[in-house]
C-alpha cells in the first residue's frame, strides 16, 4: 500500500521500502513504539531520511534534583523531560512520578504523545516528563520539594507556545498546584502552560473523566463496527484505580457488566457483576474488598485475564499484554486505557484469534483533548461550557477516521491509527522543512 511519493527523498525514489525490524525483539515499551512507528512508515512509503527525523526527539533533558530529606540526609532524584516533536504545534506531555522513570521510558511516552495528538488532530506535538521516585514513600514536604525543584529546572523549556506540562501517573492535583505555583515565577508565565488544573484555577474537566469518555466513545463505535452488542456485554478490567473505575462506569452506562477486575497480586471475578461504587470507596486488599462484594470471588490475575468476556479493558501499560499471556485472552475486543499496553507480538496473536484492539492512541486520548481545551480556554480567557460534548466529538471523529482507514486498506485498527498519525506529522515535517 503506497499512499504517495511525497515522503521519499530524491535519492530514495528508486529504492525498496524501508525494511522492518525483527518483531520478536519488540517487547519493551521503547521497542513497541519504535516498531509500531516503523510499520506505519513502511506502509506509507516514508523514506529513511524522514523516518530518522520523525523518530528522533527534538530535545532531551536529564536533571539531578538534590533534596534534604526529613532525616537530614541528602538524596539525589533524577528527572527527565523529552520533547519529541513540535512540528504541528507546541509539545504536550504528562508528568509521571514513579520509580521506573528513566530516559528510555520518557522517549517512548513522548513519541506516543506525538502520534496521539496527530491522530486526534489537535494542534500539538508530543513530550513527556518523569521523576524517578516513590511518591508514597515521601513526606508531603519532600514531595513538594522534589516537584518544585523539578519544575524550576524545566521552567525555561515551558510555555503556551513551546511546551505544555500535563498530569500523568501519580501526578495528583496537589502536585500540579505546586507545578503551577513554581512555574508562575517565570517572566513569561501564562497559566495555559500547565494543564490538569482545578476548575477554580482555570481547568475544564477532571482528566480521569476525560479519559473515561474516550474509552467509552471509542469502545462504542468499534463495537458497532464489529457487530458487538454492548447490552450485558461482560467486561474484565486489568489494572485497578479510581480513574479506571470511572472508565468502567462509563461502559456500564452503555449496558456493559463488569465481571472482573485485577491489580498486582490480586483479582476478583463475579459473573453477576462487580459493584464499582464499593471498589472506588475502598482501594484495599482483595480480602477487604471481597468482604464488601459478596458476589465476587478472589482469583489470580493470570486466571482473570483468561476469563470469557466480551471486552478486556486494559489499564496497565508497560507491555501488560505480551507473548506470555496473549494466547490465553478470550475477549472479543480489547480496549487499551493505558499507553503501550500491548506488544507487537501480542498484536499478531490477537489478530490471528480475531480479537479487535482499540489502540491506546485513541482510547487513552481523553486527557490530551482535555489539555487542548484547557489550553484554549486559558489563552482566550473565555470559559468553555460544552467540554464533555467536545471531547466526545473529537474522539468520535477520530474513531471513524481510524475505522475508515482500516476498512479501506485492510489494516488493524492500531495500524490504521498509526498510519493516520504518522502521515499527518510527516506531511507537516516535509512542508516545513527548509
Amino acid at each position: 500500500m503506497v499512499f504517495t511519493e511525497l515522503f521519499l527523498e530524491k535519492d530514495e525514489m528508486s529504492s525498496a521500502k524501508p525494511a522492518l525490524s525483527n518483531i520478536s525483539n519488540a517487547d519493551s515499551v521503547s521497542q513497541t513504539i519504535e516498531w509500531n512507528f516503523r510499520a506505519a512508515a513502511h506502509r506509507l512509503n516514508v523514506g529513511q531520511h524522514l523516518q530518522t527525523v520523525l523518530a528522533t526527539p527534538y530535545r532531551e533533558v536529564h536533571m539531578r534534583i538534590p533534596v534534604v530529606m526529613d532525616d537530614d540526609k541528602l538524596q539525589i532524584f533524577h528527572g527527565f523531560r523529552v520533547q519529541h516533536n513540535s512540528v504541528r504545534g507546541p509539545s504536550l506531555g504528562a508528568l509521571h512520578l514513579h520509580a521506573g522513570c528513566d530516559l528510555e521510558l520518557q522517549r517512548a511516552l513522548a513519541q506516543t504523545a506525538t502520534w496521539r495528538c496527530a491522530l486526534l488532530d489537535i494542534p500539538f506535538g508530543g513530550s513527556s516528563s518523569g521523576i524517578a521516585c516513590h511518591p508514597v514513600a515521601l513526606s508531603g514536604r519532600e514531595l513538594e520539594l522534589v516537584t518544585r525543584r523539578f519544575t524550576a529546572r524545566v521552567r525555561r523549556l515551558m510555555g503556551v507556545y513551546e511546551d505544555i506540562l500535563a498530569p500523568g501517573e501519580n501526578a495528583s492535583p496537589q502536585i500540579m498546584k505546586w507545578v503551577l505555583d513554581e512555574y508562575s515565577s517565570a517572566e513569561d508565565f501564562r497559566s495555559g502552560a500547565v494543564t490538569g488544573k482545578s476548575i477554580e484555577t482555570g481547568g475544564v474537566i477532571p482528566f480521569e473523566e476525560a479519559n473515561a469518555i474516550s474509552v467509552a466513545v471509542s469502545a462504542r463505535q468499534v463495537a458497532l463496527h464489529i457487530g458487538l452488542e454492548l447490552a450485558r456485554a461482560r467486561v474484565v478490567v486489568i489494572g485497578f484505580s479510581k480513574a479506571i473505575c470511572k472508565a468502567a462506569q462509563e461502559l456500564t452506562k452503555l449496558g456493559c457488566r463488569i465481571v472482573g477486575i485485577s491489580e498486582e497480586g490480586w483479582a476478583l471475578h463475579g459473573d453477576r457483576g462487580i459493584d464499582l461504587e464499593a471498589l472506588m470507596a475502598d482501594e484495599a486488599t482483595a480480602a477487604v474488598i471481597t468482604e464488601q462484594l459478596v458476589m465476587a470471588q478472589p482469583i489470580s490475575p493470570k486466571e482473570l485475564i483468561a476469563m470469557d468476556c466480551e471486552i478486556l479493558l486494559c489499564a496497565k501499560g508497560d507491555s501488560a499484554l505480551n507473548e506470555t499471556n496473549a494466547a490465553s485472552v478470550r475477549a472479543r475486543m480489547i480496549v487499551e486505557a493505558a499507553d503501550m499496553a500491548t506488544t507487537p507480538t501480542a498484536d499478531i496473536v490477537f489478530e490471528q484469534h480475531g480479537i479487535t484492539v482499540v489502540p491506546d492512541l485513541l482510547a487513552a486520548g481523553g486527557s490530551s483533548i482535555a489539555s487542548c481545551l484547557e489550553w484554549e480556554q486559558n489563552l482566550e480567557k473565555k470559559s468553555i461550557l460544552d467540554v464533555r460534548q467536545r471531547v466526545e466529538e473529537i474522539v468520535l471523529r477520530s474513531t471513524r477516521n481510524m475505522i475508515d482507514r482500516a476498512v479501506h486498506h485492510d489494516l488493524s485498527l492500531r495500524s490504521a491509527a498509526y498510519c493516520i498519525a504518522v502521515e499527518r506529522v510527516a506531511r507537516m515535517e516535509k512542508l516545513r522543512t527548509v
